[in-house]
């Protein structure tokens, strides 16, 4: 899915030659902002027709080419794939290389914190 503006008159002109619809150009449904929103199953209609033919990285390369406002709308799936499904560490598992590696205490030094309950 993809999120794109067609609120100002450039912006429609340029998506029209886009979506390869001159034919468009002059009708009164899109020729102003209020005018495309009056008429928004319409507008939305094209631009879906249009953006289905291509891949988001497609439509949104177009679309910068003619300084056309668009984003990609991400969703869970998007990122499903590259999310590493680690378990997140337990309460301590990295206190030797914190206290040890980063702050340089030594192993008796750490037990001692821990004897006392500090860590």
């Amino acid at each position: 899915m993809m999120a794109l503006s067609q609120s100002t008159s450039r912006s429609r002109s340029i998506g029209i030659i886009c979506w390869g619809r001159e034919d468009l150009r002059n009708d009164p449904r899109f020729k102003t902002n209020a005018a495309r929103v009056a008429h928004i199953d319409e507008t939305d209609a094209l631009v879906s027709a249009w953006t289905q033919t291509l891949s988001k990285i497609e439509v949104f390369t177009i679309t910068k080419q003619h300084r056309i406002p668009c984003a990609p709308v991400r969703d869970v799936g998007d990122g499903a794939d590259r999310v590493a499904m680690t378990p997140s560490p337990k309460l301590g598992q990295h206190n030797a290389d914190i206290y040890g590696g980063w702050l340089g205490l030594s192993p008796g030094e750490i037990a001692d914190l821990r004897q006392i309950g500090v860590i």
